[in-house]
């Protein structure tokens, strides 16, 4: 990171940066919500020349017999259930993909959001870290090369690489030690943050890669998409709580400026 970037700048980077991401959830659900539907007709058509097509071809002449051996042509009826069941899943695997590739997105932008947060607060006080830092220990050799601000970079810069590799509910620990807010601190109404809730949809996504789960059914997504969003919403309003950092709409606007000449 350029050196020069203040915590309000890299706060609004990172606003910038998860719209867009947040967006591309949107536009693929609700194209999928519309064009699902729609494309029922055209699948079952195309399922159904294809099954006529089979029920011609020389090698399914020969392979399909009776129970007694005898030669037994695809029947209009079966050639019917055969395409019906391949339109049937067609739609069930595509939904169940949409919804596992939305989560696994979702996860990931928020991931991503929570380890820019704490780097904000490193930004905007990076004193802060020291209750983390307290049992670390340096070497002579750096005590004496460095200065004690140049010691506490470099072992913030260690720990947020520690994080980038752990799982989100360690970064926002981090985020809700720093940021230190009340007990009854609810800036994002109707949400609590949850520790439980956020394994409980860390584990889904750890399955949909992990487990080769991808193409099964899932169920309350879209409520695990509206928490995860929340939950950025809370981190968001935590550090300006706390840090009185806010976005900058001139950079906002500045950026969109540059976007639209490109």
């Amino acid at each position: 990171m350029d050196p020069a970037t203040t915590a309000e700048d890299f706060f609004t980077d990172i606003f910038k940066r998860y719209l867009a991401n947040w967006n591309v959830i949107i536009s693929l659900r609700q194209v999928a919500s519309v064009a699902l539907p729609l494309a029922h007709s055209e699948l079952a058509s195309l399922h159904k020349e294809q099954m006529a097509a089979i029920a011609e071809h020389p090698m399914a002449q020969r392979l399909i017999v009776e129970k007694d051996g005898a030669h037994s042509p695809l029947s209009p009826e079966l050639q019917r259930i055969i395409s019906q069941g391949a339109t049937d899943t067609a739609l069930m695997n595509a939904d169940a993909a949409i919804d596992a590739a939305s989560l696994v997105f979702g996860h990931s932008i928020i991931d991503d959001c929570a380890l820019a947060y704490c780097r904000v607060c490193a930004l905007a006080k990076p004193e802060d870290w020291g209750p983390i830092f307290e049992k670390r220990t340096v070497t002579f050799q750096t005590l004496m090369s460095k200065s004690k601000d140049e010691i506490r970079m470099d072992m913030i810069e260690a720990r947020l690489k520690e994080l980038e590799r752990g799982p989100l509910l360690a970064k926002i620990k981090t985020l809700l030690s720093l940021c230190k807010p009340a007990r009854d601190y609810s800036p994002v109404g109707g949400y609590t943050f949850d520790e439980k809730r956020i394994e409980e949809i860390d584990t889904k996504r750890h399955r949909i890669i992990h487990e080769n789960t991808f193409g099964r059914a899932l169920t309350g997504v879209e409520q695990d998409l509206e928490y995860l969003q929340q939950t950025v919403h809370f981190m968001l309003a935590l550090i300006n709580h706390h840090y009185g950092v806010r976005i900058s709409e001139y950079r906002l606007r500045m950026s969109a400026l540059r976007n639209n000449a490109g």
